[in-house]
């Protein structure tokens, strides 16, 4: 080393000391960082605790959709409709749905109504039959009896005769003449219901009319064949409309059937 280039080494030397000893964050930068802080991970998958209750925090339950409600036996009805009545206009079914299928043996059946009306309510009744395919066999208005009660309509022998193993479809309406309709005359309201019957096939025929018979193989329209004999006992009449589904309606009368206007 050149003698003359020491000085100027120890100068350079003492001027670095200086500077750190008067800004020691020089120094500091320099040093190395033995350990990095990370930020917390994100834990996928789990929703923020939002209540303070740690891992016990209740979840919303699902909610649940898709479960069909129970079937209403309250009737169709238009504009105006008819009043309001503590038990339905309703076919004496298991199941009022219109497209509920009940079975028959006769190929002339009888069906049963419900209705809970005065006949100086309703106008007339309108019942029609037709095929699945939307050919009329039969088609009659009907007067209804003066107070409230079971009634029945028959396919008469002049219409064509049920076949085995074809279902049909029928429509009853009734035609309510209200108070409001009588003073302002407008069109009358009406209520209906409709549903389908299948001639069953390959049944045998009971020896004698058994309400059990009808009930155990679901041929719902022949059993109220006897109805107004069925009524008469307790026994018989609660089976009756419990398997109907039908048991509020158990101090109604039975008033009986329901003849053609139309000659």
């Amino acid at each position: 080393m050149n003698k003359n280039q020491l000085p100027i080494i120890i100068y350079l030397a003492l001027g670095l000391q200086l500077s750190v000893e008067l800004n020691p964050s020089v120094a500091q930068a320099e040093t190395p960082t033995t350990l990095d802080v990370l930020p917390e991970p994100i834990v996928i998958g789990r929703p923020p605790d939002q209540t303070g209750a740690g891992t016990n925090a209740q979840l919303p339950k699902p909610r649940v959709i898709g479960i069909p409600p129970k079937p209403s036996r309250k009737a169709a009805g238009t504009r105006g409709s008819c009043e309001e009545t503590t038990l339905p206009f309703t076919p004496v079914l298991p199941d009022p749905d219109p497209e509920f299928s009940g079975l028959t043996l006769s190929s002339y059946p009888t069906f049963w109504f419900y209705v809970p009306y005065q006949s100086d309510r309703v106008k007339l009744g309108k019942f029609s039959l037709e095929t699945s395919d939307g050919l009329r066999i039969w088609r009659s208005d009907f007067k209804l009896p003066p107070t409230p009660g079971f009634v029945s309509i028959t396919l008469p022998k002049t219409a064509k005769a049920l076949d085995e193993g074809e279902t049909y479809k029928w429509h009853f309406t009734l035609y309510c003449n209200t108070e409001e309709d009588s003073e302002s005359n407008q069109e009358l309201g009406s209520v209906s219901h409709q549903g389908l019957i299948k001639r069953a096939k390959n049944i045998p025929s009971p020896l004698s009319s058994s309400l059990d018979f009808y009930l155990k193989h679901k041929i719902w329209y022949d059993a109220g064949d006897r109805l107004a004999e069925i009524r008469q006992s307790p026994q018989d009449w609660n089976l009756f409309l419990s398997t109907m589904k039908m048991s509020a309606w158990r101090d109604e009368k039975v008033s009986g059937a329901l003849y053609s206007t139309l000659r």
